[in-house]
């Protein structure tokens, strides 16, 4: 994962540019974090551009912290699985995922949006 800012509040990132291909090469990945802002971006990547976690399994329910308020905006998705993805490590929820202005045209872009979760990984997206 290229940016994984874990256990933080108000978070930006601005103006930055991922260009990473291979497996599980996710651009943003914020993990428990409150309040973040992606914006004026562009994500060509192996897997998601950008997917909040909020921890994995038994450790991420034990820790409890939520990712909540992400927004992104003016973002440019030419590659990967997902341009917005809450998941798949979100065993102690995620809520309140906003994008607005953003290009998901790109034919290399699988999902815009998607959700993706499974037993193991758990918890909850709102």
């Amino acid at each position: 994962w290229v940016i994984h800012p874990t256990f933080c509040s108000n978070v930006w990132v601005r103006g930055v540019t991922v260009d990473s291909h291979g497996p599980n090469n996710d651009g943003c990945d914020p993990d428990s974090c409150k309040d973040v802002l992606i914006e004026n971006s562009s994500f060509d990547t192996g897997d998601d551009c950008v997917a909040v976690k909020s921890g994995r399994g038994d450790d991420g329910r034990r820790v409890n912290i939520p990712s909540v308020n992400v927004i992104m905006r003016n973002c440019t998705m030419k590659d990967g699985h997902g341009g917005l993805v809450a998941g798949s490590e979100i065993a102690a929820g995620v809520r309140n995922l906003y994008a607005e202005d953003c290009d998901w045209n790109s034919p290399n872009l699988r999902y815009g949006l998607r959700i993706k979760s499974n037993p193991l990984f758990g918890g909850v997206a709102e």
